[in-house]
């Protein structure tokens, strides 16, 4: 089985799903972790940081 984490840095689990600068991709068998690899987002502007939260004036909302 393969799972795809979103994290920052291919070590801890990114804040925000879609914002996360890339992607673990951790590979396990039964128990067993096989492989993980990490992928940069190379799709989204905000992984990219050409968002930033000071300069943004759109509005969006945080369901909790």
């Amino acid at each position: 089985m393969r799972l795809a984490i979103a994290s920052d840095d291919g070590k801890t689990l990114s804040m925000h799903f879609g914002r996360a600068r890339g992607f673990a991709i951790v590979e396990i068998d039964g128990k067993d972790v096989k492989s993980i690899n990490y992928i940069p987002n190379t799709f989204t502007g905000r992984a990219r940081v050409e968002h930033s939260e000071h300069g943004y004036h759109g509005s969006h909302v945080h369901i909790v």
